[in-house]
């Protein structure tokens, strides 16, 4: 399945009618045949969540679809290696350590201040 910040994304797009509204939704995948030459595969009913702007969530399926795969350099008449695409920088969010870092820090500076007011008080 394609990453929908990978440069692909899915794409929707709605028509409107006279009678009925309906939205069509184009999902890119990426096709790996496990043979060279032409293959047949199988995309299998794949479910999407839709929500509506009431909150309320339904999940449809798409259609079984049957597809013909070829090499990628079959249209080529003199096919060369290509090099694999620059790498993207993967970016991991920890929240969880991001609020125990900031607590941490606002405890040691509160038990700097509680130390300095208990000398000063003991002096």
């Amino acid at each position: 399945m394609a990453e929908s910040n990978g440069g692909s994304p899915p794409t929707v797009e709605r028509n409107d009618n006279a009678t009925e509204v309906t939205t069509n939704v184009t999902i890119p995948l990426v096709v790996l045949p496990t043979k060279s030459g032409k293959s047949s595969l199988t995309v299998p009913q794949l479910p999407m969540a839709i929500a509506r702007a009431s909150g309320e969530t339904m999940t449809v399926c798409t259609q079984m679809h049957l597809l013909t795969a070829s090499d990628p350099t079959a249209g080529e008449e003199d096919p060369k290696p290509k090099p694999n695409p620059s790498a993207r920088p993967q970016i991991e969010d920890w929240p969880f350590m991001k609020q125990l870092l900031i607590a941490i820090i606002i405890l040691l500076v509160l038990a700097a201040i509680t130390a300095w007011w208990v000398r000063r008080q003991l002096k």
